[in-house]
């Protein structure tokens, strides 16, 4: 935490409870507070930006928090951070005068964001599930990973009628970069198990992705596709995500989604197309390209 700051946080805690003239009625959380981030894998291509929430849980009459997190400014450059937003744990507060801001600091100089708030007038709040502490827009400007690390986070909860520090679980994230992926013609194309022409009253198909990790990939990595598929009368669209496989630089693999039309079965061509879904881990994926798959025929 900044040291030119903690002396008012501190004080801004302690008072905090001492300032209401209604009572406090104490729910306690079972195991500890948990600050982390909204997902644990981020992935982005280069000139794009995501965002990254910190965020904060299972903590009973919170009445302050402080959270650090750090990053890599040669690959990442934070944009703006949302830290007082109707979308934040705070905002509601603040905009009606109940929260006091302490440091709201963001730097690719040091490569760190700070955001700490105390409530005001004896208020406090209860959160079981996450909530947003604040909100990060991250510009990937660099060829390479970073970490997304809170280095420190501090939550301070009303617990027996005194202000305290709570004992806090802290699950940081990690920005990779997504790899490169490959088409493989045909692109897209019905399982063997199918053919291009189906008869009215089959209404799923099994469809494949041929793709390919790049063979100039530094690494190896995972993907997948998005199967859309549109309908003869273009009424409707059906998109389908396939399972997603690891693969070694230069390795292809098929994947596979079921698309399944029995809402509303037409007689006609179901014309079809793929997106890749680019993944350095299984958890964190981006689209990429898109091609032309082979169209099917539902048959009277």
């Amino acid at each position: 935490m900044n040291k030119i700051f903690t002396p008012i946080f501190l004080a801004m805690l302690t008072l905090a409870p001492v300032l209401s003239a209604l009572p406090i009625a104490t729910v306690f959380a079972t195991g500890n507070a948990v600050v982390q981030t909204d997902q644990s894998v981020y992935a982005a291509d280069a000139g794009t930006t995501f965002t990254v929430a910190v965020q904060v849980s299972n903590v009973a009459n919170l009445v302050g928090y402080d959270a650090i997190l750090t990053y890599d400014p040669s690959v990442l450059s934070a944009q703006s951070v949302d830290f007082q937003s109707s979308a934040t744990l705070i905002g509601p507060y603040c905009s009606a005068s109940q929260c006091f801001s302490v440091v709201q600091s963001f730097s690719d100089a040091t490569g760190s964001v700070e955001g700490a708030f105390t409530l005001l007038g004896g208020v406090t709040t209860s959160v079981s599930s996450p909530a947003n502490l604040y909100v990060i827009t991250f510009k990937v400007v660099g060829a390479g990973d970073s970490a997304l690390t809170i280095t420190s986070a501090t939550i301070a909860a009303v617990v027996g009628g005194t202000t305290t520090s709570v004992p806090t679980t802290i699950m940081s994230g990690q920005y990779l970069l997504p790899p490169t992926l490959l088409f493989v013609a045909p692109n897209g194309q019905p399982a063997a198990s199918h053919t291009l022409h189906l008869f009215k009253g089959e209404t799923s198909i099994t469809y494949n992705g041929l793709i390919q990790l790049s063979p100039t990939a530094p690494r190896s990595g995972f993907g997948g596709v998005i199967i859309t598929v549109v309908n003869p009368t273009q009424s409707e669209v059906y998109t389908v995500s396939s399972n997603i496989a690891f693969m070694f630089p230069g390795q292809s693999a098929t994947v596979s989604g079921v698309v399944d039309f029995s809402d509303n079965p037409l007689v006609g061509t179901y014309h079809v197309t793929v997106t890749l879904l680019r993944c350095p881990l299984p958890s964190g994926c981006v689209a990429g390209a898109t091609a032309t798959g082979q169209s099917f025929k539902v048959k009277a």
